[in-house]
């Protein structure tokens, strides 16, 4: 499923061109400080392989871009955060790729209050979109 990638990470509807997983993650200690009133959250967001498109001709490259957006009670994007990834994997690497996950950890930096957090993975090599939302509260 193809869609402007600002608009399906609004969409009320996944998207599933892109297997993605979510958990959030204990803030680490080379994390940068929150501004006072804020903290810092940190998400593991992993892209299935199976689901990524490899460029196998240009040294099994891929190319992907992450889209984080944390959505306040009256959904007005609160903080965004945006990673892009790109690499060549060797043999080994992309075997492993294929079996698990490519990672990533996207922050943002929040003040109290509840939030629903959307996250969109682009495959760059071929439009595909995945999306998925992530309840969580700041205390």
């Amino acid at each position: 499923m193809r869609a402007s990638w600002h608009n399906a990470v609004r969409s009320p509807v996944a998207f599933t061109g892109v297997r993605i997983n979510v958990r959030e993650e204990p803030v680490g200690a080379n994390s940068r400080p929150a501004v006072a009133g804020k903290s810092v959250r940190e998400f593991r967001v992993g892209v299935l392989g199976d689901s990524l498109t490899v460029d196998v001709q240009n040294g099994n490259a891929v190319d992907l871009t992450l889209l984080t957006v944390a959505y306040d009670a009256g959904s007005k994007s609160a903080a965004q955060s945006e990673l892009h990834v790109a690499a060549k994997l060797t043999p080994e690497r992309l075997a492993k790729l294929r079996r698990s996950a490519l990672g990533a950890t996207p922050a943002l930096e929040l003040a109290q209050g509840k939030y629903i957090v959307r996250f969109a993975v682009r495959d760059n090599l071929n439009g595909e979109i995945g999306t998925v939302e992530y309840p969580l509260e700041v205390k």
